[in-house]
């Protein structure tokens, strides 16, 4: 990981059909990819200034440029996508492949709208209810997508990209999502400090729970994922990361 230190990682998963894991520093313009992270400085890095965000699905990554799209197949050769003339002036705020609908969506935050597509090549506007505050993070957890505004206590799910639920949670502040052992579990913060809530089914409700209790923190220090039958919230700006089996006791 030293190639990677001090460098303000927004984003890294694992592209499955890449075979590789991919990160994306916005503040540095610059992707990285390794099939092995464990390795002595295995990172292959690529400049690409302006870049907002990226996600994979389908083959194809997407390039958040804020004001624009570009796809690649490879991350090192990127092609703009040619939007139809009533969808340009955009300014994206957010985006995610949502493997359940076989869909990128992506958020128009000038335009408080949606594009979606199946190929990442070609996008059309998708239905949504108006979101205010707009999206600044778009989630795919399980088999729904998650819409929300990381300064909001309200967001949306869908699982098909066609209808839209909204959702209120007793938090002040959600910053992330991840689903795992048939749990959906959402971060955030409450003015004591961060914590999760747990929904059991299916997504519709949601409990707060009191296992975890992190020092205030904001969305750019926090993160939580699922992997090897267990949730982990990682603190990043206490260097401290927290592990359960289920979202209630947290060790």
């Amino acid at each position: 990981y030293t190639m990677l230190e001090n460098h303000n990682i927004d984003v890294c998963f694992f592209a499955k059909g890449f075979g590789s894991y991919v990160a994306v520093s916005s503040l540095h313009g610059f992707i990285a990819f390794t099939k092995n992270p464990a390795g002595s400085n295995p990172w292959q890095i690529i400049i690409k200034k302006g870049i907002q965000e990226i996600t994979y699905g389908n083959g194809i990554f997407i390039a958040n440029m804020g004001d624009a799209l570009e796809y690649s197949t490879d991350l090192q050769n990127w092609t703009k996508i040619d939007l139809e003339t009533s969808l340009q002036q955009r300014a994206f705020s957010a985006c995610d492949w949502h493997d359940n609908s076989g869909h990128f969506v992506v958020w128009d935050a000038n335009n408080n709208d949606c594009l979606i597509s199946p190929d990442g090549i070609n996008f059309t506007q998708c239905t949504v209810p108006n979101i205010n505050p707009a999206p600044d993070r778009i989630i795919s957890a399980g088999s729904l997508l998650f819409l929300f505004n990381t300064k909001s206590n309200e967001f949306y799910i869908s699982s098909d990209t066609q209808s839209f639920i909204k959702k209120t949670i007793d938090l002040d502040h959600i910053y992330d999502v991840a689903f795992g052992e048939d749990t959906y579990l959402l971060l955030g913060s409450k003015s004591n400090g961060s914590c999760v809530a747990l929904s059991a089914d299916g997504g519709e409700t949601y409990e707060v729970q009191s296992g975890l209790s992190i020092p205030y923190t904001d969305t750019a220090d926090i993160a939580c994922a699922c992997g090897n039958e267990q949730f982990i919230v990682a603190d990043y700006k206490n260097n401290r990361y927290y592990k359960s089996a289920n979202g209630k006791e947290w060790g």
